[in-house]
């Protein structure tokens, strides 16, 4: 395949507006990895876990609270995070969008599709969005089991109720506190956007 035809193939991909090209664009697998978030969303839950373990706290209750807290909370760093985003992508002048875009070379060479900063920052932002908005559907789809009172038509023992609860608190938990702190993500994602942002108006103005 000659050059012409890798740059329009791998142009095609890394254009393609699906699911697939914005995992790719994140780079999903070493992104959450190295993640220093959840890691912190895990230690964080865990040391709530051992609390209920220890506590007399009833877990029912407890898991009601921390819906009912989630979905009071998630709502509005969604709001902040869409906000950021939409900040994002109406930060660029032409001169500097030019400059951050692919160029023709990026693409030969190579039978995989490359990202230019552009796409992978636009990725992170919504990859950020896409966590709140699980972590906020999570929450409500939970709250619409509990009110119908779905799992009353089951003959569940204590014990066994107990250790539905401490899973269903875990998981809710882990998703939860990681789509929160996501938020600091995002606030030094800005800062960084408005260092790259002040880096090319610099280079711009001495013509470099």
């Amino acid at each position: 395949m000659d050059n012409e035809k890798i740059f329009i193939e791998n142009f095609r991909n890394s254009h393609n507006g699906g699911w697939k090209t914005f995992f790719k664009a994140y780079k999903i697998v070493p992104s959450f990895k190295k993640s220093k978030s959840i890691l912190l969303a895990v230690i964080i839950t865990g040391f709530i876990q051992i609390f209920l373990g220890f506590s007399q706290v009833d877990l029912y209750s407890f898991l009601v609270g921390t819906i009912n807290r989630n979905l009071s909370i998630i709502p509005n760093l969604l709001g902040f995070a869409i906000g950021a985003y939409a900040l994002f992508l109406s930060g660029f002048s032409d001169q500097v969008f030019r400059k951050i875009v692919f160029i023709k070379e990026r693409f030969i060479g190579s039978d995989k599709p490359r990202f230019n900063t552009f796409q992978e920052t636009s990725a992170i932002f919504g990859m950020s969005i896409f966590i709140m908005s699980i972590g906020l559907s999570v929450n409500y789809i939970l709250s619409l089991i509990i009110d119908t009172k779905f799992f009353n038509v089951f003959n569940i023992n204590g014990t066994f109720a107990d250790i539905i609860n401490h899973f269903i608190i875990f998981i809710l938990n882990i998703i939860s506190i990681y789509a929160i702190l996501i938020i600091f993500n995002i606030m030094i994602n800005l800062f960084a956007f408005s260092q790259f942002i002040s880096a090319m108006k610099t280079l711009e103005k001495n013509d470099l």
